[in-house]
């Protein structure tokens, strides 16, 4: 019983993880900034700033190209689940 239970479960996550329009596939890292990089709501820098994050902070990147093309501006996620935009120029791909 607990061997079904668990694929299941498995199986479970797997379809919500799947279902998800955001997934990161690889990572920015933030680089050359003396305070706190702004992540905003949208591309610009009069919207809303989501969170702050110092240099070094990973931050994952979206796989829909449609969506990372704004220019200057690159679609992050920053944890688990916080979605945002960050100016390219303070980005660096990591490996």
């Amino acid at each position: 019983m607990k061997k079904v239970f668990s694929v299941m479960l498995l199986a479970t996550a797997l379809i919500f993880i799947s279902g998800q329009n955001h997934q990161a596939e690889a990572d920015w890292q933030v680089v050359g900034i003396s305070t706190y990089l702004s992540i905003r709501e949208s591309p610009s820098i009069y919207s809303r700033e989501i969170v702050r994050v110092s240099n070094g902070t990973i931050l994952g990147r979206d796989r829909d190209e449609a969506i990372d093309s704004q220019p200057g501006w690159r679609h992050v996620r920053y944890g688990y689940n916080t979605w945002g935009w960050a100016a390219e120029k303070y980005l660096r791909w990591v490996d």
